[in-house]
């Protein structure tokens, strides 16, 4: 079942996609006749994505209140590492944004993604005197599913779905492990020569994400369904 599948928008229903990217998703949504608002930080839809309406606005801080039936996000979440008052805020938006029974519907990457290629990073960054922590040090936010969960039952959220599943991604178009770590937004303040290792991180995982000349990532999905009670007063 895909997210929008399990989103499962009505007819005149409400939705928000929270960060929107390319619109292409945005679109399916409303295709099902739902009223859609796509917020990003950057408008970078698609020329045939016109079909919803476009807001630039920060998830952190979305500004609604109360006036979506659904919250929907693919693949974003990961995105939002720092600070980490962020991750509650962008909970504490969604809630806000949400009408009582409303749904949060989300899939985003979860611990165990790319551990690998982390793990071989941290290794090679070790071995020329840099000190890389993996949790601080990887720009990508990777909970687990009970982290996540627990912020949202300490927002108010009732969790119905919680699932996590792995999901083997093959690299195309030349593209190998250093140029999908070129892709990835590290803190080049701090690490002003990371590119100059990708290639020893490269043949570190070789025998584990190569197969027959073509390169894969493996990542963990974690997919969430939560629920905003639908017994609060106007003012929750």
């Amino acid at each position: 079942m895909s997210l929008v599948e399990l989103l499962n928008p009505k007819e005149n229903e409400h939705i928000l996609d929270l960060g929107c990217g390319d619109g292409i998703i945005t679109t399916q949504i409303a295709d099902s006749a739902a009223r859609v608002v796509g917020i990003d930080i950057c408008d970078s839809r698609e020329d045939s994505c016109n079909n919803f309406q476009f807001e630039r606005r920060n998830a952190t801080d979305l500004d609604f209140n109360q006036e979506f039936d659904a919250v929907f996000s693919n693949l974003v979440i990961h995105h939002i590492k720092t600070p980490e008052q962020a991750r509650k805020q962008v909970i504490s938006s969604v809630w806000k944004a949400l009408r009582p029974g409303g749904r949060f519907v989300a899939e985003f990457y979860g611990h165990g993604t790319a551990k690998e290629i982390i793990l071989a990073l941290q290794e090679v960054m070790i071995s020329h005197n840099y000190s890389f922590d993996i949790n601080e040090d990887f720009p990508w936010y990777l909970p687990t599913q009970e982290e996540y969960c627990n912020l949202l039952i300490n927002q108010g959220f009732t969790v119905i779905v919680n699932k996590i599943f792995p999901k083997k991604l093959d690299l195309h178009n030349g593209v190998d492990i250093c140029r999908w770590l070129e892709q990835i937004p590290f803190n080049t303040e701090k690490f002003n020569h990371i590119n100059d290792y990708f290639e020893e991180v490269q043949k570190k995982v070789r025998s584990q994400l190569s197969e027959n000349g073509k390169w894969f990532v493996n990542y963990q999905h974690i997919r969430i369904v939560a629920r905003k009670s639908s017994h609060l007063s106007n003012n929750n």
